[in-house]
């Protein structure tokens, strides 16, 4: 024999409404991780991190590769100049005086 749930019960019964299912709903969506402070701060936190992280790349393949100096670089990624100071001398990298480039003209 099967055997009815108390909330079965009522709503066969006593013909109360099921709110098992519409409380259940509202609990999930109220406690969904991008409702959480801690979460919302993380994730603020991973996206600086991750834009540094990206800033640090890029300034580093500039001075490298390209032999940018600190002052093209700093222009170029729109940071300032000490912080690509900083970052040269982190990853030991060579202080250039100019770049050489292919002007427009030519």
């Amino acid at each position: 024999m099967y055997q009815l749930s108390m909330s079965e019960i009522c709503v066969k019964n006593l013909k109360v409404p099921d709110y098992n299912k519409n409380t259940m709903q509202g609990i999930s969506s109220f406690f969904k991780i991008e409702n959480d402070p801690w979460y919302k701060e993380g994730e603020k936190t991973g996206e600086i991190r991750g834009e540094k992280r990206k800033v640090h790349t890029v300034v580093a393949n500039l001075l490298s590769e390209f032999s940018f100096t600190d002052e093209q670089a700093a222009r170029a990624v729109d940071v300032p100049i000490e912080h690509i100071r900083n970052l040269r001398k982190e990853l030991k990298i060579k202080q250039t005086t100019f770049r050489n480039s292919i002007s427009p003209d030519e």
